[in-house]
């Protein structure tokens, strides 16, 4: 793709369609006769905002995926679209359980591929505790901080999880990450003019479900490592439980001092995820650099498709038969 069109669909899009949903049905610039800010209109409008934001950058990007997705890692946009009536939900813990609802269905969906019943159980289990942990600490963050210090501190989240994703070889699922990054980037912006438009507590779900699915459905079907999904899913719930962040009086601490502690353990995890995958590109090329393949061994002697792709007996060849289609949107 024109990496100009890559930016307006990847970037811009998302951006403005998060902001669109914000603007017109929280109105962050209204006032009251008096002076003082109303009651905060459709707290559910960011999540939605979000939501859509994600699912046209996919379409305008990748294609809007089928339903059910050919591919299961492309479930986002779906998973995102359900988690955004989620944000309807007022009492917190409802609106907990809910997620780990909508986690468990992801669990058993994602995992449809995998033929050992065990290890298919515990991975959906795994699936499950991850949207509740992270959709639990995007909830906390919102609630405890300043609005626009919680925003920043999902753009970085966001960031590191579209970094991890790429560093997984699913370059296709970073770009569309990196839209949800834009979207929050856009909400955050408005916000240092109107702090209530960054205010993201009920947006939680959807911002869970989307990074949720991406980040499993890398470690399933890709490069990703279970070590850095789990630094990530954790990073907003260890870090909201630390002393009041938000006490201080001045505004630029309050946004850059939680960013700045979220962003410690994502640095981590996203310089381990890249020094596994430059450490795989470097054994790829001295694997190429050895010369030719020895005529003897088996993988000299498998034949080749007409496109001149090697087939291995009983490998499936159809596009999301494994669960993960590596061809997809590139």
């Amino acid at each position: 793709m024109d990496p100009i069109l890559a930016l307006a669909f990847g970037v811009v899009v998302p951006a403005l369609v998060a902001l669109a949903f914000v603007v017109v049905l929280r109105r962050p610039f209204a006032r009251t006769a008096r002076g003082g800010e109303t009651d905060l209109p459709a707290p559910w409008a960011a999540g939605f905002g979000l939501a859509a934001a994600y699912g046209i950058g996919v379409g305008l990007l990748l294609g809007w995926p089928d339903l059910p997705p050919v591919d299961v890692t492309l479930v986002a946009p779906w998973a995102a679209g359900v988690a955004a009536f989620l944000g309807l939900i007022r009492d917190g813990r409802v609106r907990g359980a809910a997620s780990g609802v909508l986690g468990l269905g992801l669990g058993v969906f994602m995992t449809g591929p995998i033929e050992d019943m065990t290890l298919r159980v515990g991975l959906i289990a795994g699936v499950t505790a991850s949207m509740v942990a992270l959709e639990r600490g995007l909830a906390r963050l919102s609630e405890r901080l300043d609005p626009r210090g919680a925003a920043l501190s999902q753009i970085v989240l966001v960031s590191g999880a579209a970094l991890a994703v790429l560093f997984s070889d699913t370059a296709s699922l970073a770009q569309a990450t990196g839209g949800l990054a834009a979207g929050l980037g856009a909400l955050f912006t408005l916000g240092l003019l109107w702090p209530r438009a960054a205010v993201l507590t009920r947006a939680a779900p959807a911002v869970a479900a989307i990074l949720v699915t991406n980040l499993w459905g890398t470690t399933l079907f890709a490069n990703g490592h279970p070590a850095v999904l789990a630094a990530l899913t954790l990073a907003p719930l260890l870090v909201s439980f630390i002393p009041p962040l938000a006490a201080s009086r001045r505004a630029i601490l309050r946004i850059a001092v939680p960013a700045a502690l979220i962003g410690i353990p994502i640095a981590a995890a996203g310089a381990f995820a890249g020094l596994r995958y430059f450490a795989t590109e470097d054994a790829s090329a001295s694997e190429h650099a050895t010369g030719p393949t020895d005529p003897t061994s088996p993988s000299a002697a498998t034949p080749a498709t007409p496109s001149g792709t090697p087939t291995t007996s009983g490998t499936p060849t159809t596009p999301g038969t494994s669960g993960y289609d590596p061809g997809y949107g590139y």
